[in-house]
Order: structure tokens, then sequence, then C-alpha cells
């Protein structure tokens, strides 16, 4: 799934922006399970060519949802998913 991630660089919306859209989705609609860990920031921003700020700015937004969380030293992961979540997702 998160290899299917494209960032359009000539688009309007900030590459971080577009980056959390897209991995919200991803975790709202279950394709990223709770506990699967995210790529690490440094081979994220490689591998989508941008800056290790727009890595890091979409998954403080993601975590300020609550729908990814940071164990330090090992990275990024899916939260479980709450129920305002779930009601969010169905919308």
């Amino acid at each position: 799934m998160i290899e299917n991630i494209e960032l359009k660089k000539s688009a309007a919306k900030h590459l971080y922006l577009q980056l959390y859209s897209q991995l919200k989705k991803l975790i709202l609609k279950e394709k990223l399970q709770s506990d699967t860990k995210l790529p690490p920031i440094r081979k994220f921003a490689h591998k989508l060519d941008v800056n290790n700020v727009t890595i890091v700015n979409a998954y403080n937004l993601l975590e300020e949802e609550g729908l990814v969380y940071k164990k330090v030293g090992s990275g990024t992961f899916v939260a479980p998913l709450t129920d305002q979540h779930k009601e969010e997702q169905n919308n």
C-alpha cells in the first residue's frame, strides 16, 4: 500500500499534506493494520524524493489525530482505530 503513494510536486497542496491525506486514508480503510510500522523517515523521504521534514510533518499530523504512535528508537506505528475514527471512516 505505502509503496503506491505518490506526491505531486506541482500541486498547490503542500507535500506533507498530500502524504498525510494518503496515509490517513490507508489507515481509516484499514489497509494499514494496527501496530504496522511506517517506513523510517529518511528511507521514506528518499523513496518519495522529498525532504525529511515532509515526512516528519505528515507523521506529526497523524500522531495529533491519534492515528499513529511513536516509539523512541523504534519508529512510528499505526495506532488501533478508536470508535471516533471508525465513525469518521464511515462518513
